[in-house]
């Protein structure tokens, strides 16, 4: 079984290989008074291997489950995990996401 989710402030060093995943988050905006989505945008450094999901709302009830359905599609083994500054992801506590396929990692 693989390790469980673990937030690493700091910027990734790929050397050459995939399986380190860049994330960030964009706000589309509200809308007549109304909150609008979260957009998630997940890309591989190396091999630029993007996708992309959205939220309705930034907690963690929200993101876990769009999180793992994101990183599991990701065809090579996870070895980090870096968002810009972090305070969204924050809210995920280390061990939140379920453990992901042996070889996988969150640094």
């Amino acid at each position: 079984m693989g390790r469980m989710f673990r937030l690493r402030l700091g910027e990734p060093d790929a050397q050459g290989q995939p399986g380190y995943i860049r994330i960030n988050t964009l706000h589309q905006g509200n809308f007549n008074g109304h909150k609008g989505i979260y957009h998630i945008n997940a890309v591989d450094e190396v091999r630029q291997w993007e996708i992309v999901a959205s939220v309705g709302r930034i907690s963690e009830a929200y993101l876990v489950p769009v999180l793992e359905s994101m990183l599991v599609q990701f065809p090579f083994v996870i070895r980090g995990f870096h968002s810009d500054n972090g305070s969204v992801y924050k809210i995920c506590q280390p061990g939140c996401l379920k453990p992901f396929p042996s070889g996988s990692s969150f640094n």
